[in-house]
C-alpha cells in the first residue's frame, strides 16, 4: 500500500463522471494533483440508440491512456434497487422485499440501499465500451447527501429528476424510510410529439424561397424590360431576408413548444408515480408526515410543468437546480478518503 501510494502521488488522479439520460451524455473530468485541482472539464454529447457517443469514448480513452490512475464513476439506473429504513436483512421480508440475492450498504447504521446482484453488473455491462466501472454509485446516497446538511424534523420527499428516470426517497435530517427507482416512458412521448410536430411544420418545410420562384419566373420567358425591375427584385431580396429570419424564428418557437409539451407530459407520468408512492407510504402505517418535496431537477424543468405537480399534490415543492456530475465526482473523492 505504501509504494502505491508513493507511486500516485508522482501522477495526477483523474475522476471521470459519466451519467447517461435518454438523449445525452455528460461527462466531468476532474484530474487532481497534490490535493489540488489541475483540471476540470464539463461536456455534453448527443446520444443515438442509447449507446455512449464515440466522442465521449475517445475522451475518456485519452485520459485513460495518459493517466494511469484514472477512475470513472456512474449512477445505478435500474429498477431492481431503493432503500429501506433498516440495516437488517431479515427485515427485508417486512416490506415487500426478499433478500435473496440482493446486494446492501448500511447508512449510518440507520438505514440502507439494496440492488438486485444480476441487475448491478447489467448496469456495469453499459459501459464496456469505456472500459471497466470504478464506482457504481446508489441514487439513494446521490439524494441523502443532499439532505445530512438540513435540519428538519418532519419527513420530505426527496426526488432525482432526469429525463429518462427519476429516484426518490422520503426522508428527514436521520433517516431514510423509503426509496424508490423509476424509468420514464419517454420513448413514447417522443414517437407521439415528433409525429405531431412534423406534421404542425409541413408548412415550413415545403415553403419555397422567393428565389426559386423567381427563377423559375426567369426561365419562362424573357422580357426586354427586365432591367426596369432590377429596383424591385433588390427589394424582393431583402423581403426573402425578411422571411429566411422569420422561418428561422417560427421554427424555434415551435421546438420550444415541442419541448414545452414533452416536458409537460413527462410531469404528468411524475405526479401519477408521486401520487402513488406517497399512497403506499402512508398505507405502510408510516407516522412521519411528508410536508414537502425537494425536486433536484438536472435538466430545467418548465414553470407549467412544476405548476402541475404542486397543484395536483398540493404540496409545497422546491426546485433546486443539481449537476449530477458534481455530486459524482465528490462521491468518487469520499471513496478515497476512507
Amino acid at each position: 500500500m505504501f509504494i502505491t501510494n508513493l507511486i500516485q502521488s508522482f501522477y495526477s488522479k483523474v475522476l471521470i463522471a459519466i451519467d447517461m439520460d435518454y438523449d445525452i451524455c455528460r461527462l466531468s473530468i476532474t484530474r487532481l494533483k497534490g490535493g489540488l485541482v489541475k483540471q476540470n472539464i464539463q461536456t455534453e454529447f448527443k446520444v443515438i440508440n442509447g449507446e455512449i457517443p464515440m466522442d465521449a469514448i475517445k475522451l475518456i480513452f485519452f485520459y485513460k491512456q495518459k493517466f494511469p490512475f484514472t477512475y470513472i464513476g456512474a449512477l445505478s439506473k435500474t429498477t431492481k434497487q431503493g432503500a429501506l429504513p433498516t440495516i437488517d436483512f431479515s427485515d427485508f421480508i417486512h416490506y415487500g422485499i426478499s433478500h435473496q440475492g440482493m446486494q446492501a450498504i448500511a447508512i449510518q447504521n440507520q438505514w440502507c440501499c439494496y440492488i438486485q446482484k444480476d441487475s448491478a453488473q447489467e448496469e456495469k455491462k453499459k459501459y464496456l465500451d469505456i472500459g471497466e466501472l470504478d464506482f457504481l454509485f446508489s441514487p439513494f446516497i446521490f439524494l441523502a447527501s443532499h439532505i445530512n446538511t438540513q435540519d428538519h424534523s418532519n419527513c420530505q420527499l426527496y426526488l432525482l429528476q432526469e429525463k429518462h428516470s427519476l429516484a426518490l426517497i422520503i426522508a428527514n435530517s436521520q433517516k431514510v424510510y423509503y426509496g424508490k427507482f423509476f424509468k420514464i416512458d419517454s420513448d413514447e412521448q417522443q414517437g407521439n410529439l415528433d409525429l405531431a410536430f412534423k406534421q404542425d411544420n409541413s408548412v415550413i418545410s415545403s415553403t419555397e424561397s422567393i428565389e426559386t420562384i423567381l427563377d423559375s419566373f426567369n426561365q419562362s420567358f424573357e422580357d426586354p424590360l427586365d432591367d426596369l425591375f432590377d429596383d424591385e427584385l433588390e427589394e424582393l431580396n431583402f423581403i426573402e431576408e425578411d422571411n429566411t429570419e422569420y422561418l428561422q424564428d417560427k421554427e424555434k418557437d415551435e421546438k420550444e413548444k415541442f419541448e414545452t409539451l414533452k416536458d409537460f407530459m413527462r410531469a404528468t407520468q411524475i405526479t401519477n408515480i408521486l401520487e402513488n408512492v406517497i399512497k403506499e407510504y402512508y398505507t405502510s402505517s408510516q407516522s412521519n408526515f411528508i410536508d414537502k418535496i425537494t425536486i433536484l431537477d438536472t435538466y430545467g424543468m418548465r414553470a407549467d410543468s412544476l405548476k402541475h405537480i404542486q397543484e395536483t399534490l398540493m404540496l409545497e415543492v422546491d426546485l433546486i437546480p443539481c449537476n449530477p456530475l458534481a455530486t459524482l465526482t465528490t462521491l468518487m473523492q469520499k471513496e478515497f478518503s476512507k
